[in-house]
């Protein structure tokens, strides 16, 4: 499961350690991006250890079902 997070403002990134480019299931990693393509390490910093055969499940769900049944309605804000 990946997710895009706003850049937390530091001043400088917090260097590599502890790297991994191929996590394994429960690894919490940070990784940032800055137009280098191929691989990219992350940091392992934390793992997953209740809940992850859960997480999986929802995550598989999510991944092959999409929103289905939700609705994204858009209008415009009156002042």
């Amino acid at each position: 499961m990946y997710t895009l997070l706003p850049h937390p403002g530091w001043q400088h990134e917090p260097g590599r350690e502890n790297t991994t480019i191929t996590p394994i299931p429960g690894d919490l990693c940070w990784f940032t991006f800055d137009g280098d393509p191929g691989w990219v390490p992350g940091n392992v910093f934390g793992e997953v250890v209740e809940g992850l055969a859960e997480m999986a499940a929802a995550c598989q769900d999510l991944w092959m079902g999409g929103v289905r049944g939700e609705r994204l309605t858009l209008r415009r804000e009156e002042d």
